[in-house]
């Protein structure tokens, strides 16, 4: 038996899905919303950290929709501005359920962006389609934590705010909300792993 919970900490969120629910009975908290495992091996994935970076290698929540020329203090062009997809590092959590005996490891397999408008100064932002990628396995152990870089804005989605009417110099808000889709390793039950990150898209200057 699978079920869900939406846990939010600041911008981000950790979701967990659950089996092994006979075993947990009694525990002090709610364990049928918060872990997956079978029998007495229970693991709690989650979402801690969402640090996205643009193409420059800074940490930045403006994500530059517009590419442009760099210049000179004297004016004269240096050549193009750093411009590429907005990435992020996610850092994600394996824990041990407690009053179970062990854990198992988790495998993280796809994931998928939605884009949602926060804050929009004009009546042009527009929606942005969901973004999946698959392919990247990473395994989660028992008791650990685990970095990766996933795209956040790739350059597809920049180019469809810009057709689709989208405004540089408004600087509208938009949330970026992760799911990974994983599973524990040796148990065949589903797991949503969810984060997000509040964004400004725009014509930032990203020149050196």
């Amino acid at each position: 038996m699978t079920h869900q919970r939406t846990m939010w900490k600041q911008w981000l969120t950790g979701l967990c899905a659950v089996g092994a629910v006979a075993f947990l009975l009694g525990c002090e908290s709610s364990p049928q919303d918060e872990c997956s495992g079978i029998d007495d091996a229970v693991s709690c994935a989650s979402v801690v950290a969402v640090s996205p970076f643009s193409v420059d290698g800074e940490e930045s929540l403006d994500v530059d929709v517009i590419a442009t020329t760099c210049f000179d203090d004297q004016g004269l062009p240096t050549g193009p501005e750093p411009f590429g997809d907005h990435f992020a590092t996610v850092t994600f959590r394996n824990d041990q359920f407690p009053n179970a005996s062990t854990s198992l490891p988790i495998v993280i397999s796809s994931y998928r962006i939605e884009y949602e408008v926060t804050n929009c100064p004009t009546a042009s932002c527009p929606d942005l389609a969901p973004f999946e990628d698959a392919g990247q396995t990473i395994t989660i152990q028992p008791g650990s934590e685990v970095s990766q870089t996933f795209f956040l804005v790739p350059l597809s989605r920049k180019q469809e705010f810009l057709d689709e009417g989208g405004q540089a110099n408004t600087f509208p808000n938009y949330r970026a909300r992760y799911t990974f889709r994983g599973s524990t390793a040796f148990f065949d039950a589903d797991l949503d792993i969810s984060g997000s990150a509040e964004l400004e898209f725009g014509n930032f200057n990203l020149c050196p």
